[in-house]
């Protein structure tokens, strides 16, 4: 039996990583601040998970990390979630739950790829509650004429 998830992962980009060294001085306790949205293309039908990460100590950022993970999604999928006479696309909570889960450990795996063999790899991106993050479905209009 078949449990497949309607779409396949695309395309990754890491659109920006930056350590500020100066920023981290080790004697504070350090936040990681998260940030999620969903962008579509319409015509590829692609969801594009952009996740944002910024490693705080006090008020000082030292790391950040912005990333998109692009979702194609399969024929079925699709005409499940878009709507052609209203030109929307409907992404439910669990799904969007379902893309940032798997998004993040991809985000984790960068941070780690980028922080190795540097004092900043004892920062692992740590697990994610997303519930807190995703609250509801997200409507997206296709403004294409």
């Amino acid at each position: 039996m078949s449990k497949e998830a309607g779409f396949q992962l695309a395309k990754i980009s890491t659109n920006e990583f930056a350590i500020l060294e100066d920023a981290f001085k080790g004697k504070a306790e350090v936040k990681i601040n998260t940030n999620s949205k969903f962008g579509v293309d319409f015509n590829e039908r692609v969801i594009a998970c952009i996740l944002e990460f910024q490693y705080l100590e006090g008020e000082s950022v030292f790391i950040v990390l912005k990333m998109t993970s692009f979702y194609r999604m399969n024929d079925t999928l699709w005409n499940q979630i878009y709507n052609s006479d209203k030109k929307e696309l409907v992404i439910s909570k669990d799904l969007q739950m379902h893309l940032a889960v798997l998004s993040i450990g991809t985000a984790r795996g960068i941070i780690h790829a980028k922080t190795e063999g540097t004092k900043f790899n004892q920062f692992p991106l740590p697990t994610i509650n997303v519930t807190e993050l995703i609250k509801k479905d997200e409507t997206l209009q296709n403004k294409a004429k």
